[in-house]
């Protein structure tokens, strides 16, 4: 190949020689717009031609050659870089023009360099990673005591366990002990048995909720005084014979209106009497003598059928007075808890 204006030389096949400018630009010339990767195209470019002696033009193979050598090492710096003038770089680096080197190209929030594949969202779904303030991070708060399942945030607190966690990344039973609960199936439940009539004392401890100082006991889940009996009545904490009237304890009864009149009932007197008797360390004549007190007194005096009230009323009296010995101990230690 000839040049304009210069004289035409043998050879050109030297380093120095490349330092001709005309050489620069035949270099430039025959690099730019290459396919770097088809070998056709770089001998096309660096063709050899033949002179009417059949010899070959060596400055033409010469250019060709430092072409090729400069694209195998990757040296693109003149003028033969990606076909626009710019030098080769790395994957996800660009040429910077003003820094005159390759920088890094992956700048967009939490994207990285994946290898055959450039710059791609660096961020692992199934590690449940999200992009926090440009950052790759866990989705996930330790402090909530959550950690990372097929891609989900989910508590490490075992429910079935009645765990919850308290915030500091600890979990911990929801269930009270103090209050006397338990897990169970999942649920906090009292171990206190509502069928018999406990509860929890506010320390971990359950008790009968009944109190047997007022005779009280349970009966199906409900706290009753002397199992509901009428005829019982709590003494002292002791279910004692109840005030039945004029009649005994076993269920013996006599009549409370023995004379028939009108206001001559001494049922008053008999529940009276039966009340004396059930008092704790009573004297059992002074008890026969307030009933026969109220009888005559309060009642027959105040009565029509004065005499024939009287007559009752001593009769009453005088029954107790000789044969209520074995009712009055009774109820003595019924009341006395004897």
């Amino acid at each position: 190949m000839y040049y304009a204006g210069a004289k035409p030389r043998s050879k050109i096949g030297t380093m120095a020689e490349l330092e001709d400018t005309t050489a620069k630009k035949e270099i430039a010339k025959c690099c730019r717009g290459r396919n770097w990767f088809d070998p056709f195209d770089w001998f096309r470019a660096g063709r050899l031609r033949t002179g009417k002696g059949g010899q070959m033009k060596i400055k033409s193979l010469t250019i060709f050659l430092i072409c090729l050598f400069l694209s195998v090492l990757g040296s693109l710096t003149l003028a033969c870089g990606g076909g626009d003038g710019t030098p080769w770089c790395p994957p996800c680096e660009v040429w910077d023009r003003q820094l005159g080197r390759c920088v890094y190209n992956c700048i967009r929030p939490c994207e990285g360099c994946i290898t055959g594949q450039g710059c791609k969202y660096a961020c692992e779904p199934s590690q449940c990673q999200g992009c926090i303030q440009g950052y790759c991070q866990s989705t996930c708060e330790p402090n909530n005591c959550q950690k990372c399942v097929d891609g989900r945030c989910v508590s490490d607190c075992n429910s079935n366990l009645c765990q919850e966690c308290d915030g500091k990344g600890n979990c911990k039973s929801k269930c009270d002990p103090n209050n006397c609960q338990s897990c169970v199936d999942g649920q906090c439940k009292s171990t206190c048995d509502p069928n018999l009539c406990q509860e929890c004392d506010g320390h971990g401890h359950c008790k009968d909720r009944c109190d047997p100082n007022a005779c009280e006991s349970c009966v199906f889940g409900e706290c009753s005084v002397c199992a509901d009996d009428p005829e019982l009545t709590c003494i002292n904490g002791n279910c004692c014979c109840a005030p039945n009237g004029c009649g005994a304890c076993d269920g013996t009864q006599y009549s409370d209106n023995p004379t028939g009149c009108d206001g001559t009932s001494f049922l008053d007197a008999c529940n009276a009497h039966d009340s004396c008797y059930g008092t704790c360390g009573s004297n059992k004549n002074d008890c026969d003598d307030t009933f026969r007190y109220a009888m005559e007194i309060t009642v027959c005096a105040a009565s029509s059928c004065k005499v024939s009230c009287v007559i009752n009323a001593e009769t009453y009296y005088y029954a107790v007075a000789s044969g209520g010995g074995g009712a009055y101990q009774d109820a003595q230690n019924c009341s006395c808890g004897n």
